[in-house]
């Protein structure tokens, strides 16, 4: 994991502790919750023979032939962990979050499981869950259920390890050395893409969440401003090209009208997700019952 960074929000810009929610977003607001939002579910939709290097031509063809071997992958699971930390006027705090996702493609049938640990000692903690069964969406953030119907065709973007290649390709990728990663000899696949060109093309896949939250084009270069970097690293089985695990890592600098009304708190903002991915332990998907009855 990269240097650890310990991010902060101001005093009075925190998790409310009776409601567990954040304070009404203003423009920085908007900024933050639309960056975090795409990382975690990027993080739940995320992949790879032979060359070796570090040029773009190699690490496009290897790409390119990964592609090819997860879309034929009838079973994925990605497992992730990663934190939102902040650093705002001295202030400081961290949001783990973990969670899960699963394909089943021959069955067209998908879950993930996403939770965001509590900001305050005694906060509870924040789960979000999602079914897709063929194009249909059963979403349920705390102990309610939103149902709603995705267009024909929606499913054929789901697979996130084809997906990632896909969206590997747009980009400049570098090939850089091999490492062991859950036992597994692996190439390291790297892109700096921008953030503008990430919630593009998870407003492309739209894996549940993001229909509900909205086209994350209209926040235009609102969502570029103050990131300072962003990094998106791939490894890849050297025997099988399929992705053993991924990892996203974005820094950035913002500032919103702090709602106690002691001025503009500039932040520095670090979201990091690690998961890892597994082809060959078994599973089943089954919409709970109470899904249906709402």
């Amino acid at each position: 994991m990269p240097k650890e960074r310990k991010p902060s929000i101001s005093g009075n810009n925190y998790r409310n502790s009776s409601t567990n929610t954040l304070p009404s977003p203003n423009k920085g607001g908007i900024i933050l919750v639309a960056i975090a939002v795409i990382l975690i579910i990027a993080v739940l939709f995320a992949i790879f023979s032979g060359p070796s290097g570090s040029n773009v031509s190699d690490a496009r063809a290897l790409l390119v032939q990964a592609e090819a071997v997860a879309s034929k992958v009838p079973t994925e699971s990605v497992n992730f962990q990663g934190s939102l930390e902040m650093d705002a006027g001295g202030v400081q705090f961290s949001i783990p979050f973990s969670g899960l996702m699963r394909v089943d493609e021959e069955n067209k049938r998908m879950y993930s499981k996403i939770t965001l640990e509590p900001i305050i000692e005694d906060g509870e903690a924040l789960t979000l869950e999602s079914y897709m069964i063929d194009n249909e969406v059963y979403n349920k953030v705390g102990e309610e259920w939103v149902m709603y119907e995705l267009p024909n065709g929606s499913w054929d973007t789901t697979r996130f390890s084809e997906s990632i290649t896909q969206l590997m390709q747009s980009f400049e990728p570098d090939l850089s050395k091999k490492e062991t990663i859950n036992g597994k000899e692996t190439y390291k696949v790297k892109i700096t893409p921008t953030i503008e060109e990430l919630a593009e093309f998870l407003t492309m896949i739209d894996p549940g969440f993001l229909g509900q939250v909205g086209d994350f084009s209209q926040y235009g270069a609102s969502l570029g401003e103050g990131v300072r970097a962003i990094e998106m690293d791939i490894w890849i089985d050297t025997k099988t090209y399929l992705p053993a695990r991924v990892k996203f890592v974005i820094e950035l600098e913002t500032n919103a009208i702090n709602p106690a009304g002691s001025g503009v708190v500039d932040s520095e903002i670090a979201i990091i997700a690690e998961g890892d991915f597994d082809y060959e332990t078994k599973f089943s998907i089954v919409l709970p019952d109470e899904a249906l009855m709402e």
